[in-house]
């Protein structure tokens, strides 16, 4: 478990290490707002946490923030309007239950609340927003890994289901650009994959 921090410019083509995250840990998620990175759960040494802490790169320097009402690792994280969404995740102290708990968190008051659940409860998802709706893709359930893909919008608090990818997988990345999500690699029962998908509305 480490608490590495390193920063890539694709400009140079180069890596930089930063100032360490506060508290090592793995299974983290990470969202950014207003410039800053904020990174949330996740689990040590001792077990699952829901620690957050926030990187300013101007300042190299780490703050820690009011913690995740509910402790998880496997989370997926998307930030919509200004706010951090965590949404799912692995809970318990050795995180050994799946969970569909969202909940959001509000830089400016520092505070976190409880939004609509996800329609499946699953950990290793990965999320991404496209056009103001949060998208949370894959994942386990428990029982075998998820091709699932679910929609949540913050002004309905509301979530609905979508079309599946292709290849069921748990503990991929997603990212967005120019308003499609692409689903990269991940964990099947067979393996790791290098699988690419991408979803447009």
């Amino acid at each position: 478990i480490l608490d590495v921090v390193e920063a890539y410019d694709p400009a140079t083509d180069t890596w930089t290490t930063k100032a360490p995250l506060p508290t090592a840990r793995g299974g983290v998620a990470m969202g950014a707002i207003h410039g800053k990175l904020y990174v949330v759960g996740g689990y040590e040494l001792h077990g699952t946490v829901n620690t957050v802490d926030a990187y300013d790169p101007v300042t190299d320097t780490w703050t820690t923030e009011a913690p995740m009402p509910t402790t998880r690792d496997g989370v997926a994280v998307g930030v919509i309007s200004g706010k951090l969404y965590a949404v799912g995740g692995a809970t318990g102290k050795h995180g050994n239950h799946k969970s569909n708990i969202v909940e959001a968190y509000d830089p400016v008051t520092n505070t976190w609340i409880t939004e609509a659940p996800m329609l499946t409860a699953r950990y290793g998802l990965a999320a991404g927003d496209i056009n103001g709706r949060l998208f949370a893709v894959g994942g386990n359930n428990g029982h075998g890994f998820l091709n699932i893909v679910e929609a949540y919008d913050p002004a309905k608090n509301l979530w609905k289901k979508k079309t599946s990818m292709r290849t069921a997988r748990g503990y991929l990345s997603a990212g967005v650009a120019r308003n499609t999500l692409y689903a990269i690699g991940g964990y099947k029962n067979y393996g790791v994959l290098n699988t690419v998908e991408a979803f447009s509305l």
